[in-house]
């Protein structure tokens, strides 16, 4: 973890932005993740819904300030917040639904208040 931390820093200090995944294997990060994203509203949220190929396949995108991770090490410099995305999908004897999650490093926000 501490690699994909460092690149992320390299990219941040190069003027670029940055959306890390968060995944299981990375420590309590993804647990603290999705306990935290559920004590706050989201500032941004879009849905899109597709169909096609015998399918209906829903994708809700939501964004949360950074405050929602409790950082006090400063593991995740220049983080600015954090991206939620539920994917759905509808097929004709099942549905399949699945929640990911992403650290946002961007340059732009960060001299903006969410």
């Amino acid at each position: 973890m501490g690699t994909q931390r460092d690149i992320a820093k390299k990219i941040v200090d190069s003027g670029a932005d940055c959306i890390l995944s968060v995944k299981g294997n990375q420590g309590s990060l993804e647990e603290e993740v999705k306990t935290a994203y559920k004590q706050q509203q989201s500032v941004f949220d879009n849905c899109i819904v597709e169909k096609g190929h015998g399918r209906i396949e829903s994708r809700c995108y939501e964004v949360f300030e950074k405050g929602i991770i409790v950082d006090d090490e400063n593991r995740w410099a220049n983080l600015t917040g954090v991206i939620k995305i539920t994917s759905i999908r509808e097929l004709p004897k099942k549905t399949e639904t699945q929640e990911r999650f992403y650290l946002q490093k961007t340059v732009y926000l960060q001299s903006q208040a969410f």
